[in-house]
């Protein structure tokens, strides 16, 4: 599996060679991208799916076993994952796909 999320509208580097970017650039961009890919295991029991990252752009994540709860709703499939502190602040966090 694969995951990568990142905030709307990043902007682009002054330099557009793949190896631009300021470092306040590069700062920017990473602190904006959160990316991880690995394997992973279902609990068909629990509706639950476990991530387990191999690479990630936050090098904690390596190693761990990330659960999500699987949300069915017709069209649309919620992965709802616990609260996670982003800024200091703890939040509800929720990935969704819709089928068309």
């Amino acid at each position: 599996m694969s995951v990568n999320m990142s905030r709307n509208g990043r902007p682009l580097f002054e330099n557009s060679s793949l190896d631009g970017g300021t470092i306040e650039e590069l700062a920017q961009a990473f602190s904006t991208i959160v990316a991880y890919s690995g394997n992973y295991v279902t609990d068909d029991q629990t509706s639950e799916v476990t991530h387990l990252p191999l690479y990630a752009t936050l090098p904690r994540f390596v190693g761990q076993r990330m659960r999500r709860i699987c949300i069915f709703e017709g069209n649309r499939l919620k992965l709802d994952t616990p609260t996670m502190i982003i800024g200091g602040v703890s939040r509800e966090s929720y990935i969704e796909w819709e089928r068309i």
